[in-house]
């Protein structure tokens, strides 16, 4: 039976229902007038067992109502946050962080078998969270690192033109005296210090990434030259940005060095 009919049926129902005990009051004092005892249908007990019935009454109409006519509404409603509700579980967000710093790496870290991560150079990330490093490194984590080719100078012309650092520094700016090239090649030996597997990528960074086993941590990149926080989206394996995340990774890899 489809639900429509059902929801009619009900709401007959219910109609019925308020129908049969509107009724029964008018009954009971039709009764006490055929035996010629109409007084007894002012005594305490029967007034308040014909206000009941008036109730049950009012409840029953208001119930039909509902289901003719609100629930359909409310039905919408609730079906209309079901889909976003359902859109968000098919992409496997698990989290959306504020800031980029809210993230806690020690519990994202934990036990993990394989991390790969892809950034410029991580400066203030490897300071910010030296603790959470070194445990992936005492519980043997397999880790990479992927950072852009320093060796090739269009990459490294346009990350300097993107962190306004060098040439594109204006005058009296700390970018004026950093260097793009300097600070990943300054990464690329931590890491290797680190124990890490680390690979160059011939090309600029759009969005960083790290992936730590079946979850994913996605940070855009801002194109406003004034320092600002930045979001984070934490997503998880069998989503839809995962599978994103996943296989732009793996484009990255493929055209690393």
């Amino acid at each position: 039976m489809k639900n429509t009919t059902k929801t009619k049926l009900l709401a007959t129902i219910w109609i019925a229902i308020g129908l049969a005990f509107l009724i029964i009051p008018f009954g009971i004092d039709s009764f006490f007038v055929s035996i010629e005892q109409p007084e007894k249908s002012n005594t305490p007990f029967i007034i308040t067992l014909k206000n009941i019935f008036s109730s049950v009454a009012t409840i029953a109409f208001f119930s039909g109502a509902w289901e003719v006519l609100s629930k359909k509404s409310f039905a919408k409603e609730v079906l209309e946050l079901s889909n976003v509700s359902a859109n968000y579980i098919d992409s496997g967000i698990m989290r959306v962080y504020k800031e980029f710093t809210d993230i806690d790496w020690k519990v994202l870290f934990k036990d993990s078998k394989n991390v790969i991560c892809f950034f410029t150079y991580a400066y203030s990330w490897r300071s910010n969270n030296r603790s959470a490093l070194n445990m992936l490194k005492e519980q043997g984590t397999s880790i990479t690192i992927i950072l852009p080719n320093y060796n090739n100078d269009s990459v490294v012309d346009a990350l300097n033109q993107d962190f306004k650092y060098g040439k594109y520094a204006q005058s009296g700016e700390d970018g004026i005296s950093k260097d793009v090239k300097n600070l990943i090649q300054e990464a690329e030996t931590y890491f290797k210090n680190f124990g890490a597997t680390v690979k160059l990528y011939n090309g600029n960074i759009k969005t960083t990434y790290y992936l730590v086993d079946n979850k994913c941590i996605m940070a855009p990149f801002k194109h406003g030259g004034k320092k600002s926080s930045v979001p984070a989206i934490l997503c998880k394996e069998g989503g839809t940005l995962f599978d994103f995340c996943r296989k732009d990774i793996d484009s990255i890899i493929e055209e690393s060095n």
